[in-house]
């Protein structure tokens, strides 16, 4: 992830990068007694390599396939609508289903991700016809204090085991 934070202009933020309070009282290195504060670059790059954590999660956790009631909209904002939908063998086999899958993955990450803004997801063709994974792009605007960047994501969903690998994209 070395070059994944760089700025598109090339250079590296000088404005302290403030972490979410929960990032900020992880301890990466619980061992160490002295406790230095990160630079820049340093609370940017633990920044996005905690949401790709998160994302990655999110997209690993699986939810009933029946509807929500409708007449309880803020069950959807509860952990009954965390997660992505359990699927069958088979379920993204047709180009609709897995159009429906991105949109519900982009509804997802924009009810339970608040650190990404202006979220977009795409489906991605593969180029192999015997490759049954299912790939999505994801891109965001990540919300830093003090200027928000750009952010973007490579999450595979594989066919037989359904788990979910998020990467950065640089």
């Amino acid at each position: 992830m070395s070059g994944s934070s760089e700025r598109s202009s090339g250079t590296r933020p000088t404005q302290r990068v403030r972490l979410p309070l929960l990032d900020r009282l992880l301890d990466p290195d619980p061992g160490t007694k002295e406790e230095k504060l990160p630079t820049p670059a340093e609370a940017l790059d633990t920044l996005r390599a905690a949401v790709r954590r998160d994302l990655e999660a999110l997209l690993n956790a699986r939810r009933r396939r029946w509807p929500l009631p409708a007449n309880g909209p803020e069950l959807a904002l509860s952990p009954l609508g965390y997660g992505i939908p359990d699927a069958t063998s088979g379920a993204y086999a047709l180009p609709e289903r897995r159009e429906g899958l991105a949109l519900e993955v982009e509804r997802i990450i924009r009810r339970f991700e608040p650190r990404l803004l202006s979220v977009r997801v795409q489906l991605r063709e593969s180029g192999n016809e015997l490759d049954r994974t299912l790939r999505l792009k994801v891109d965001a605007v990540l919300r830093t204090d003090p200027i928000p960047e750009p952010i973007s994501f490579e999450t595979v969903i594989e066919a037989v085991s359904h788990e979910v690998i998020v990467t950065e994209r640089g």
